[in-house]
């Protein structure tokens, strides 16, 4: 006995030293290299704090969410840098002065401040945790939040998601102690947490009714079951909780209590709209851009696709584990997998949807795995002896997710399973670039073009003019019209063309470059995301294709030209084709152009027939000597077999579909009418393939986790205690 006062102080050090280890992991990961978002949260928490240093409580309100624990968290911490280098005599511009200027500066402090916040209730979440489930348990959930992929790339950014992810999760474990053993330390933080997470965002209403039925399921084996114990033990501390929940969000937000009418009355407004209405922006799932409610699937893709392998395979085993459980622990398990499945179902019945949305879950879900990590520790126990290499190997799956996550490094939202055929498949099910990734290095490229002397039109310019002191502007903006002769570079992006969203402003533009090869194209993971393509002139010129041609059809009608991308040739995809004509006198007939694609065999597989530009600029509207774009699209069939194919081109009189005589540069006549255009490559190099080999690798590896988990939980034994 005289020895176990020191061991148990060895063991808490350790303990305190390993929970810095997690804290530090987390943070490093969110804070190091922070990722594009819009800013308004930036702004807004500015005036936030500057309206409460002057007493405008009712300019405290900026959004419906309300987001006021974002606020408070940025707001006091971009004021306090900002006084102390005043104070330390640097001179740094005002706070709101951000244009033109790197992410890495002001911004950067606000996304450290949630950074250190949301890494500390990661760390946090270990206490109960324990108490819930014991230290291996703890210390494999902490683990896994710390190095989940999602969660990361949600932290990196000035946003409201990540910190509500981790306030709801700290209130709902803490609760779960509290109704189990009675704490009243466990019930301060539940409720504090529970406060700010309402502050932050609407869907922290889940508690309420998850906290009452954790109260309920965690108390019902009470052998005195009454009404008088319905109110006394179930009734009244979840009053209390609503109660200082409600005094907090008073107490914090100014707003409330200044202007309660307008706050609340909006508030509510909003969240109603949200439930029922989709989103006002197009929504891309599954091949298809939606202006309406993607459908109950939508939020199932995104757990599968956004979970890493390593936490799905665990939390499959948590599912099966705690039924083997002593009662008191069992219905705690049982409270995390509601926890999952309830808030899922609560988003789902939503209208309005989107990816980050379904955040909150990922956390607790990361507890689920923590659960099922137990099952596999377990099983390895009993194939391996020796207790040192027992723990090594258990551990694998852990550092496996770290080998696969870290180096993602700071792009932790390119991220998407394995499984099912990580990123290229996620092509097909969602617009990617959720946090506009990819223009920090479009910002890089331009800075070493010359940076402020540069203008650029871009389609997200408020995430470009965060990495670049060029000067940027929106496609709706009298700069990009390219009668100015004004623009150097036009950006597009992968998240905006998928889903269509604003496509009125920018499509006849992307119509003019995309067949064009980019001077600057950002990849992750072999898939594009931005296109930056240099200025044409106003005016189409001779020279002005990036392929020149020679080649005549009758009535003095020559093919100067052509854009063209050979890596646009993929199964399935339309192939952009721009055509540059030109006419030595005025034609008299309305001609139809065809483009036509011939296979490997010679036969014809595709065909794009259709008046130059759609009806727009018909051939007797030519003035000689005019040069003409034109923009086809030639759909290639999903199951286009490799091998060379080549693309024809020429015009015919409509009714008639007699065709224009076609000749050579030279002059010598060519058969059928037709121009022999280009010819290209349909190999394995072009196809977008799914990554086969490390998908069956991630399935067998999968497989063999749950072989041993279930070993585990086969042997598991019935325990006293936590």
């Amino acid at each position: 006995m005289k020895g176990s006062y020191p061991l148990k102080h060895n063991v808490r050090r350790w303990t305190y030293i390993g929970l810095a280890l997690v804290f530090l992991l987390a943070f490093v990961l969110r804070a190091v290299t922070p990722v594009s978002r819009p800013l308004q949260w930036y702004y807004r928490s500015i005036d936030f704090i500057t309206a409460i240093m002057e007493g405008r409580w009712a300019d405290t309100f900026f959004s419906e969410h309300p987001g006021a624990s974002v606020m408070w968290i940025v707001g006091i911490a971009q004021h306090l840098v900002y006084n102390v280098r005043v104070a330390l005599g640097q001179n740094p511009p005002p706070l709101l002065d951000i244009d033109g200027r790197v992410f890495n500066t002001e911004v950067a402090v606000g996304v450290w401040a949630l950074a250190a916040v949301i890494s500390g209730t990661i760390a946090a979440a270990w206490h109960p945790l324990r108490r819930l489930f014991g230290r291996r348990v703890a210390w494999a959930s902490v683990l896994l939040m710390a190095l989940d992929p999602y969660y990361i790339a949600n932290g990196k950014v000035l946003h409201i998601d990540a910190l509500l992810s981790a306030l709801m999760l700290l209130s709902a474990l803490a609760w779960m102690v509290y109704a189990r053993d009675e704490d009243r330390r466990s019930f301060i933080v539940s409720v504090v947490c529970g406060g700010l997470a309402v502050l932050t965002k609407a869907p922290s209403i889940f508690l309420i009714p998850f906290c009452a039925l954790a109260l309920l399921v965690t108390r019902f084996g009470e052998k005195r079951f009454s009404l008088r114990w319905l109110l006394r033990r179930w009734a009244l501390p979840l009053l209390v909780w609503l109660c200082i929940v409600t005094a907090l969000f008073f107490l914090l937000y100014p707003a409330a209590w200044a202007i309660p009418g307008e706050t609340f009355g909006f508030a509510l407004k909003e969240i109603t709209c949200h439930v029922s209405q989709p989103h006002t922006n197009p929504v891309f799932f599954h091949g298809t851009a939606w202006v309406s409610d993607p459908g109950p699937l939508y939020y199932v893709y995104t757990l599968a696709f956004k979970s890493s392998w390593v936490s799905l395979s665990l939390a499959l085993l948590g599912l099966l584990i705690f039924w083997r459980w002593p009662s008191a622990k069992r219905r705690s398990a049982i409270l995390v997998v509601v926890y999952v499945m309830c808030f899922a179902i609560q988003m789902t019945i939503g209208g309005k949807k989107g990816l980050r949305y379904l955040l909150p879950l990922f956390p607790m879900f990361d507890v689920l795995a923590g659960l099922g990590w137990l099952a596999f520790q377990k099983g390895v126990a009993m194939l391996v002896r020796r207790s040192v290499i027992s723990w090594v190997v258990a551990a694998l799956p852990i550092v496996v997710l770290a080998v696969m996550v870290l180096p993602l490094h700071p792009y932790y939202g390119t991220h998407y399973n394995i499984l099912w055929g990580g990123i290229r498949a996620a092509t097909r099910e969602f617009p990617l670039q959720e946090q506009a990734e990819g223009y920090d290095l479009v910002g890089e490229w331009l800075e070493e073009r010359g940076g402020s002397r540069l203008r650029v039109v871009s389609q997200q310019p408020d995430m470009l003019m965060q990495h670049t002191g060029a000067q940027i502007f929106e496609y709706d903006a009298p700069e990009a019209n390219p009668a100015n002769h004004s623009v150097d570079y036009f950006a597009f992006d992968r998240n905006h063309l998928v889903r269509n969203y604003r496509d009125d402003l920018w499509c006849t533009t992307w119509q003019r470059y995309r067949s064009r090869e980019p001077a600057f194209q950002v990849d992750f993971l072999g898939v594009p995301y931005v296109w930056v393509y240099e200025a044409l002139p106003s005016s189409l010129t001779i020279d002005a294709s990036s392929h020149l041609f020679g080649g005549w059809l009758d009535d003095g009608i020559e093919l100067i030209g052509y854009d063209w991308q050979d890596e646009w040739a993929v199964p399935g995809d339309s192939l952009p084709l721009y055509l540059y004509w030109h006419a030595d006198q005025s034609l008299a007939t309305d001609y139809t152009v065809f483009v036509h694609l011939h296979g490997p065999d010679g036969g014809l597989l595709a065909q794009c027939d259709s008046p130059p530009l759609g009806g727009a600029r018909p051939t007797t509207s030519w003035a000689p000597g005019e040069v003409v774009g034109d923009m086809c699209d030639v759909v290639l069939p999903e199951d286009a077999p490799l091998g060379q194919y080549q693309v024809f081109v020429g015009m015919y009189a409509w009714p008639s579909l007699e065709r224009l005589p076609a000749f050579a540069a030279d002059g010598a006549d060519l058969p059928d009418g037709r121009l022999p255009l280009l010819t290209f490559e349909l190999s394995d190099a072009n196809t977008l393939r799914l990554p086969w080999l490390w998908m069956i690798l991630a399935w067998l590896v999968v497989l063999v986790v749950l072989g041993v988990g279930v070993m585990g939980i086969r042997k598991q034994k019935e325990e006293s205690g936590v």
